[in-house]
């Protein structure tokens, strides 16, 4: 009996560590599922956290839209209106953008001068069309108007294409 008492034992012995292993085994598998599972609880306020500023920023967007929407309309208004008033007073409208040196000018400029708008690209094409008496005194006052915002108000003469020189009031 003492053989049958050591298998015996020993069987006893393996079940037992077995079912040691088997409840470590259920106890590390229980928490992992509640790590899982706190997880999971934790992704879910996350995606409702970020649905809510999802849906709060695309109200903003459509906000900014329907009001970008607003001012292009009228904006639109105000250019016709401007339009309008270019038209009755018979002015050139004229832009120049100092950075890049793009000199642009309504298409008017070709009743007053002779030129088509293209054919003055920069100030220095601008510039040229100046009488020469007039020049020096013509690029001081646009000096002033740059380095000290001085409001521009020139009287001079610019060189029409039939090489006639009709004065102009710049502002």
């Amino acid at each position: 009996m003492p053989e049958q008492d050591k298998k015996h034992q020993a069987l006893n012995r393996k079940v037992m560590r077995e079912r040691m292993a088997r409840e470590e085994a259920e106890r590390i598998l229980e928490l992992k599922s509640r790590e899982i599972f706190e997880i999971n609880e934790a992704l879910k306020k996350a995606n409702q956290s970020l649905d809510h500023i999802v849906a709060e920023r695309t109200n903003e967007l459509k906000q900014s839209q329907l009001e970008a929407e607003q001012k292009s309309i009228e904006l639109s208004k105000s250019l016709e209106r401007i339009e309008l008033v270019v038209q009755a007073a018979n002015a050139t409208i004229w832009d120049w953008n100092i950075i890049h040196n793009d000199f642009d000018c309504s298409s008017r400029i070709e009743i007053e001068l002779g030129y088509d708008a293209s054919e003055i690209k920069t100030f220095s094409d601008f510039t040229e069309l100046v009488h020469p008496e007039d020049h020096k005194h013509v690029l001081t006052l646009f000096d002033k108007h740059i380095e000290a915002n001085i409001k521009l108000d020139i009287n001079c003469r610019l060189r029409h294409k039939n090489q006639n020189y009709p004065w102009f009031h710049i502002i």
